[in-house]
């Protein structure tokens, strides 16, 4: 088979989420041209996805260098890094992405999350917010801007933007156990519970939520489902400590 071939299958199949089936055919291409840079680029994408942080990285380092460069594959490279716990070089992808397109919002959003995780959280919001504006219907944006207003214990203007992310994005799981974290800071246990029982329906395998939600029961003095609670998040998760702190 022909090596362009390939190359448009496995651009095809990267779009239509075949991720190692686009992995699969930029392995036979560079088999065959080790310098070939949009594999590379492609292959970088794909391992990126796959959670293979730092063969992605490998790829991306050589695609660049075969002139392949683009701003997905320095998002791809700052994601692995980021995944990596390398932030400053993370944070280098995402400029150098936008430098190539000022308008990726995708890296807009990617660099206010790592400042975030640096604790910088008035550039983290400006990040969030011009990741709003570019693609103003796109949820996580204003889901970040939630978590940013966490970590200033501002619960009300974190359920706002919990809230908004929800009414585009009704399946956003982490939305709603953040906002049902918020509500239970702010007293609004019944609305908690509203939304911990949202993300349970979503993703009932998640051992955290049901930890948290033990702890607020424990505070309404509803001891036996909180106990539930506990014992659920002990069959999800056997290692998890909090399980067996809170339920002594």
């Amino acid at each position: 088979e022909h090596a362009g071939y390939r190359l448009y299958r496995a651009e095809v199949r990267l779009g239509a989420g075949d991720i190692r089936g686009a992995a699969a055919d930029c392995d036979f291409i560079l088999a065959r041209e080790p310098q070939s840079g949009e594999a590379h680029a492609l292959r970088g994408i794909a391992r990126q996805r796959l959670g293979d942080s730092p063969g992605a990285i490998e790829d991306c380092d050589s695609a660049i260098e075969g002139g392949a460069e683009s701003a997905d594959v320095h998002l791809a490279r700052a994601f692995a890094h980021e995944n990596l716990g390398e932030m400053e070089a993370a944070l280098g992808d995402c400029e150098a992405a936008l430098e190539v397109n000022p308008q990726e919002a995708v890296a807009v959003n990617l660099r206010g999350a790592i400042r975030l995780k640096l604790g910088e959280l008035d550039e983290a919001d400006e990040d969030f917010e011009a990741a709003s504006a570019l693609e103003p219907e796109w949820a996580l944006p204003f889901a970040n801007r939630g978590n940013v207003c966490r970590a200033r214990g501002d619960n009300q203007g974190a359920i706002r933007a919990y809230s908004r992310a929800i009414e585009l994005d009704s399946q956003m799981v982490f939305a709603y156990l953040n906002r049902a974290l918020a509500w239970a800071d702010e007293q609004e246990d019944d609305k908690a519970l509203e939304d911990f029982a949202a993300a349970l329906r979503l993703a009932p395998d998640i051992a955290g939520a049901y930890v948290e939600r033990a702890w607020l029961r424990t505070r309404r003095q509803e001891f036996d489902e909180a106990l539930a609670d506990l014992d659920e998040a002990v069959r999800l998760q056997p290692d998890l400590a909090p399980a067996y702190l809170h339920r002594g």
